[in-house]
C-alpha cells in the first residue's frame, strides 16, 4: 500500500492546477460591498491575479493514508503512512488577463518508526482569463501547468519504507478549465461557485531499485505512468463579512499505467501493483474560513476520502493563510 500511498500524493497536488485563491476587483461588485473570500480548499479561482497584483497563499497538508479500496470499491486497513506537506503557491500578473504561477513544496513523510523529508517536485503554471464574470455569465479561466520531478523518487533504501520517496520521477503537463459564479444573496451573505475540470499527462520514467512505484533493489526498467482527470465542485457562503464556510467535493479517475523491464525479486510489490488497473476516487473537503480584510484571510478544514475503486484511503487535516497585494 506504501508504494501506491507515494504516486497517488504526487500525482493529486498536480491534478487540480495552482490551488490559489483569490478574489480581484474584476469582480460585479464596488470594493465597498465585495465579499472577503479566500476558499474553497481546492477549487481554484475563476480569476487571474491582474498586472502588479500579489497573491501567496502557504498551504499545510498532514495526510494521513489508512489503507485502500480494491477493485471491488470495499476498503483494507494498513499500517498509517503520514504525509505532511508545505505548499506555497506564488501568483501574479503579467499581463492583462495572464497570470503566472510558481508553486514550491516540501514532504516529510513518517510510518512504522522511519522517517524522511526534502524538497518535492516543482509546479510552473500560467492561466487565462478567457471570460470576465458579469451579472448574468460566470467568470471562465484557463490553466496550464508543467511539474518539474525535483523530488527523489527511486534508488530508494528498503529499509526507509518508501518515506524517502518525495518526488514522481515524470514531467506532468495539466490542463484546467474553471468556472466561477459569485451570487448575492442579501447584505453581507454570497454564495460563491466553482466548478473545475483538469487533466495530467505524465511523461515516463525510467527506474532502478526500489522507487515510489515498488519494486526492488534489482529492479531496472521504464514505468509510464496513468493519465489523470479530475472534477471538483466548490462552494463558498459567506455567514457575516469575516466568517465563510467551504466545501469541495471532489473526483479523480486515473488510467492504467505500465511497466516495462525488470521487476526483481518482489521484495515490495510489482512495480506499479494493482495501480496498473484504472482507479477513481470521490473526496469531500469541508472548511471554515476567517478574513482580516479584502487583502488577508485565513482557512482550515479536512479533506476525506469517501468512496474508491483501486486507490487510496486518507484522511487530512488543512490550512492555509491567503495575502493578497
Amino acid at each position: 500500500m506504501h508504494n501506491k500511498s507515494i504516486l497517488a500524493i504526487c500525482l493529486c497536488f498536480t491534478a487540480f492546477l495552482d490551488a490559489i485563491e483569490v478574489e480581484t476587483e474584476e469582480l460585479p461588485f464596488t470594493e465597498k460591498n465585495a465579499p472577503w473570500l479566500t476558499g474553497p480548499l481546492l477549487a481554484p479561482s475563476g480569476n487571474v491575479v491582474p498586472v502588479g497584483s500579489l497573491n501567496v497563499e502557504p498551504y499545510v497538508y498532514v495526510f494521513g493514508f489508512t489503507g485502500a479500496y480494491g477493485l471491488d470499491w470495499k476498503s483494507h486497513d494498513s499500517p498509517v503512512f503520514w504525509n505532511t506537506v508545505l505548499q506555497v503557491p506564488i501568483q501574479f500578473g503579467i499581463m492583462p488577463r495572464v497570470d503566472f504561477t510558481v508553486t514550491p513544496t516540501c514532504i516529510y513523510n513518517q510510518t512504522l518508526g522511519q522517517s524522511s523529508g526534502g524538497f518535492g517536485d516543482l509546479q510552473l503554471a500560467t492561466s487565462f482569463q478567457v471570460v470576465n464574470e458579469t451579472d448574468t455569465f460566470p467568470s471562465i479561466r484557463l490553466g496550464f501547468q508543467e511539474t518539474f520531478p525535483t523530488g527523489k523518487y527511486s534508488r530508494l533504501d528498503p529499509v526507509n519504507l518508501f518515506t524517502d520517496a518525495i518526488g514522481s520521477g515524470a514531467y506532468q503537463s495539466s490542463v484546467g478549465i474553471i468556472f466561477a459564479k459569485l451570487i448575492h444573496i442579501r447584505e453581507d451573505h454570497f454564495l460563491n461557485l466553482r466548478f473545475t475540470g483538469a487533466a495530467t499527462f505524465s511523461s515516463k520514467v525510467h527506474l532502478e531499485g526500489v522507487s515510489c512505484y515498488g519494486g526492488s533493489p534489482d529492479t531496472k526498467g521504464t514505468y509510464y505512468p496513468a493519465a489523470l482527470m479530475t472534477v471538483d465542485i466548490g462552494m463558498e457562503y459567506s455567514f457575516t463579512k469575516n466568517w465563510v464556510g467551504a466545501i469541495d467535493l471532489f473526483y479523480n479517475y486515473a488510467t492504467r499505467s505500465k511497466f516495462v523491464g525488470k521487476n526483481g525479486e518482489l521484495l515490495f510489490s510489482n512495480v506499479g501493483g494493482t495501480l496498473a488497473d484504472v482507479s477513481s476516487q470521490i473526496s469531500i473537503a469541508p472548511a471554515l474560513e476567517y478574513n482580516f480584510n479584502r487583502s488577508m484571510g485565513l482557512i482550515a478544514g479536512c479533506w476525506v476520502t469517501i468512496a474508491g475503486r483501486n486507490s487510496n484511503i486518507f484522511r487530512s487535516g488543512i490550512i492555509a493563510f491567503n495575502y493578497y497585494k
